[in-house]
């Protein structure tokens, strides 16, 4: 199971402690972690992985700027992919607890669009 879906059904089974270890642990690490290699550390994981396997196709000049800036690529996308998953798991407690709302109302007041 991805950790996505099992945040969302640890949300579902109002498990929200677990929830919250899930997001705040094992999913950063899984997509992003750091490793090693003669004092000097890197990021590993599938977010790394993707951004070198696009960096690697770009031409020689954005290549270069986008190696020198890969960690704070890697973090953003990280940061930004969190920030949705969060949201996702703002919207399933939402219609938790208001779970009398029609989809009308609950669209209009989930306060984190």
């Amino acid at each position: 199971m991805s950790f996505w879906a099992e945040i969302l059904r640890e949300v579902s089974i109002n498990e929200t402690q677990k929830a919250s270890e899930i997001f705040n642990l094992d999913l950063p690490l899984a997509l992003r972690n750091f490793s090693y290699l003669d004092e000097e550390s890197y990021y590993q994981g599938a977010i790394p992985e993707m951004i070198r396997a696009f960096s690697a196709k770009l031409p020689d000049k954005e290549r270069q700027t986008a190696q020198s800036r890969e960690n704070d690529l890697i973090d953003f996308v990280l940061d930004s992919a969190l920030k949705q998953i969060k949201r996702s798991v703002r919207l399933l407690q939402f219609c938790f607890e208001f779970s009398d709302y029609d989809l009308k109302t609950l669209a209009r007041e989930f306060p984190y669009w």
